[in-house]
């Protein structure tokens, strides 16, 4: 307020008339804080968003090797049981080892000829 008497602005009107100014203009330091927290905050994200997608392809990988050798166990498991067959050691006996049956003979023709 102006002081008719003499003139003069007293406190209370020198308070009305000075303008607020933004908050982050006068804490400087609020607002590289905060700058620095976001950038901290993306950083981190991106990060973990790129380590994500590693994994994730790692995670494929394993899981056709998985499937692959699983494939495989299966196969192994099936040779085992036919193996262990009666039939499939007779067989294996004769083709090898060229060993026969007391009632049987084996005939080899030495001079196959064609007509």
């Amino acid at each position: 307020m102006i002081n008719e008497a003499n003139g003069k602005l007293t406190k209370v009107s020198v308070m009305m008339k000075k303008k607020r100014r933004p908050f982050f203009k006068q804490n400087k330091l609020a607002l590289v804080l905060c700058m620095g927290f976001f950038l901290y905050v993306s950083v981190t994200l991106l990060t973990q968003e790129l380590k994500s997608r590693e994994l994730s392809l790692e995670e494929a990988s394993l899981r056709k090797q998985i499937s692959a050798i699983s494939i495989e166990i299966d196969g192994l498991q099936k040779g085992v049981e036919t193996s262990s067959s009666l039939e499939h050691i007779e067989d294996l006996a004769r083709e090898k080892l060229k060993m026969i049956k007391s009632d049987e003979m084996i005939y080899y023709i030495l001079n196959p000829q064609s007509n």
